[in-house]
């Protein structure tokens, strides 16, 4: 499998007239062994890269489908311990209440890099977003954005690991689903030894 890396500032524009832009990290792509059938931006948790997750999905064996395994940015003042991390965004505190804006922002800006990942692929490709932690968190975003009609590219496939739905659309998902081919895998892995 062949990998490639590339680093990247984007501007988020999609979401909001206010223009922020971020610095993320390097993204890493593992092509496909066979036909080309799916491309699929795996979010790592927090603290890993895409260099962690480019060695993850290798090992998964689906030979038709193109890994694109962005690293998020350099956030400082991180809820998780405050010290500061790579995160897609910031997060104060787990709640139910709707985030600040800081971390709308955020969520933004990261949704507008997927975008930008996914927005040169081919059009005969089934394109997914999946991701573990607070990836899986990001991933979940994405796939409300595009179920409610505010996220640019198509999204097929959805996964989320051990992750939450970071905003304040949670009410409208189940409507808006069912109006888009989407599916969802939200889950929670258990190993007992």
């Amino acid at each position: 499998m062949a990998s490639g890396s590339t680093r990247a500032k984007v501007t988020a524009e999609f979401h909001s007239k206010k223009k922020v832009t971020t610095e993320f990290g390097d993204t890493v792509t593992v092509t496909p062994r066979a036909r080309h059938q799916a491309t699929i931006v795996w979010l790592h948790d927090l603290n890993e890269s895409g260099y962690d997750s480019s060695e993850l999905v290798k090992s998964f064996s689906l030979y038709n489908v193109k890994w694109i395994c962005p690293s998020s940015p350099l956030i400082s003042n991180v809820g998780f311990g405050g010290a500061p991390a790579r995160a897609w965004f910031k997060v104060n505190e787990f709640s139910s209440r709707m985030p600040d804006p800081y971390e709308m922002e955020g969520l933004k800006n990261s949704a507008a890099h997927v975008a930008g990942l996914l927005k040169n692929e081919p059009e005969n490709v089934m394109k997914g977003v999946a991701g573990y932690g607070i990836g899986g968190a990001l991933a979940l975003h994405i796939a409300t954005c595009y179920a409610l009609g505010s996220f640019p590219i198509q999204i097929r496939a959805v996964v989320g690991i051990n992750c939450w739905l970071p905003n304040r659309f949670i009410p409208f998902v189940g409507l808006a689903v069912s109006h888009r081919r989407l599916s969802f895998c939200r889950c929670r892995i258990l190993v007992f030894e």
